[in-house]
């Protein structure tokens, strides 16, 4: 179900993890939430914003090898 807004309760349900691990993703600033009558919600856009950004393949630095004379 699309709502406007979800509590990491809510986050953690639908992706299966932990709300700790939820409420981490918070803390280190990966995902945007705000409190809100002492409850953490997180907007729908800010949402689809963490779950974009974490599917997104990464550019791999690739390790360049020394060159050998």
């Amino acid at each position: 179900m699309i709502k406007d807004f979800y509590t990491l309760r809510d986050i953690a349900e639908q992706m299966q993890i932990k709300e700790r691990t939820v409420r981490q993703f918070v803390s280190c600033g990966e995902l945007k939430a705000r409190k809100v009558g002492g409850k953490w919600i997180v907007t729908a856009e800010k949402l689809k914003d963490f779950v974009d950004a974490s599917t997104d393949p990464k550019p791999s630095k690739k390790r360049e090898e020394p060159i050998l004379l």
